[in-house]
């Protein structure tokens, strides 16, 4: 029904004036929107400009409609503190689910994460005991500065004691223009870090980590970059460990020195010592056995960084 407003003019009485001013704020109070002029379309697709959303449109296009299309899409997966899964959400637990149920989802994913029983369902990502890591080809790229003898200090990287180039990792050198003397324009070197912006390069992993550094002689010209390039991952991809076993070839190769005064144990040259005097002249039993004591305990080593558990969700 119409607000009716009654209009108070100046020559109303008092009286008068007071009964039409309460009528006014009854009818205002009564009737605060026309019927006809609410909008009960809840996908707002018969959007209006004559029109306002009733509560109820409003409410019911949040939840469905723009809580799949704009608040979380479809298949956006987040951190979630609870133990179950949200309405409109299932948990990245790997199960198997209804292909026609999750239709949406399921267009979307398909069977990359598993084919669940290769008729009906299909499986969710498995986030469990595992963290994210973005698909594709990463790359990490240091541009040159300045040298100072055969220390080289770069921008693009962040100043950080745990940034991309530590002692050991493989870039590859390039450049626009002249090279730096003494090394070679597309090329793998290795870096021996000496600080969160400076490093040398060696010419292998194991000089790298001898710390046998290629000898540098000029600037070199034009852009001259030193570029990372991670290992490409594809969606769906896992890898990783807990706990890492070393292994003989793993370790750093060395060698272990002993100096002794004399031989640990000599021979005469009755026993095949012949006429070398180090061998001939001692006696039998004058040294002394040296014996180098193994060490370790063949256990795992934990590499995993500090870490708080929680469930990952998928939007469905």
């Amino acid at each position: 029904m119409a607000t009716v407003i009654t209009t108070i003019n100046a020559s109303d009485l008092i009286t008068n004036s007071r009964t039409d001013l309460n009528s006014n704020f009854s009818s205002l109070n009564t009737n605060k929107l026309e019927t006809s002029s609410l909008s009960t379309d809840n996908t707002f697709a018969g959007a209006s400009d004559t029109k306002i959303a009733s509560q109820l449109a409003v409410k019911t296009y949040v939840d469905t409609v723009g809580q799949q299309t704009y608040i979380v899409p479809t298949g956006g997966i987040l951190p979630y503190a609870g133990s179950s899964a949200p309405s409109n959400y299932l948990m990245c637990d790997g199960a198997g689910v209804s292909r026609s149920t999750y239709s949406t989802l399921f267009a979307l994913v398909g069977t990359t994460y598993g084919v669940g029983n290769g008729t009906t369902t299909f499986n969710v990502p498995d986030l469990r005991n595992r963290v994210p890591l973005g698909a594709g080809t990463g790359t990490k790229v240091a541009t040159f500065a300045s040298r100072a003898s055969n220390v080289i200090t770069v921008t693009g990287l962040t100043n950080a004691a745990n940034n991309e180039f530590q002692t050991g990792q493989a870039v590859v050198y390039s450049t626009t223009g002249a090279v730096i003397t003494g090394l070679t324009n597309a090329t793998t070197y290795y870096v021996v870090r000496t600080g969160n912006l400076t490093f040398s390069l060696a010419s292998s992993l194991s000089n790298a980590q001898n710390g046998t550094v290629v000898s540098l002689s000029s600037d070199g010209t034009g852009t001259q970059t030193f570029t990372i390039t991670y290992t490409t991952r594809t969606r769906a991809d896992t890898g990783g460990e807990e706990n890492h076993a070393m292994s003989s070839t793993e370790l750093l190769s060395h060698t272990h020195t002993i100096t002794t005064p004399y031989l640990p144990r000599a021979y005469t040259s009755a026993q095949g010592g012949g006429s070398n005097s180090k061998l001939s002249s001692p006696t039998e039993g004058a040294g002394t056995d040296l014996v180098i004591n193994n060490a370790g305990g063949n256990a795992a080593m934990n590499i995993m960084q500090p870490f708080l558990s929680l469930n990952y969700i998928i939007k469905t």
